[in-house]
């Protein structure tokens, strides 16, 4: 599915809106073996989303991780760096 139109785009927004006003989405901090920080987005799929499309389900799961990669981490950044001067 591509999002050619603004009613694509407002359906996914919806859908991505449910899932995080249904706290479906969670992120977590972990630290691997060699002591890096990662993050991990975490996604409890709820019933309602296995019922729609293949193509739609990966358009929504590609804006939630392309929100996440583009706010949270980008804020993480710039609060090390204030915090820990990196």
């Amino acid at each position: 599915m591509s999002i050619n139109n603004q009613d694509e785009r407002e359906k996914i927004l919806q859908y991505c809106n449910r899932l995080f006003d249904e706290r479906r989405i969670s992120l977590y901090e972990k630290n691997d073996e060699d002591g890096k920080i990662m993050y991990s987005i975490k996604f409890y799929q709820p019933e309602w989303f296995s019922e729609l499309n293949d193509d739609l389900q990966y358009c929504i799961v590609t804006n939630i991780q392309n929100y996440f990669t583009n706010n949270y981490v980008n804020y993480i950044r710039c609060n090390r760096k204030r915090k820990f001067g990196e």
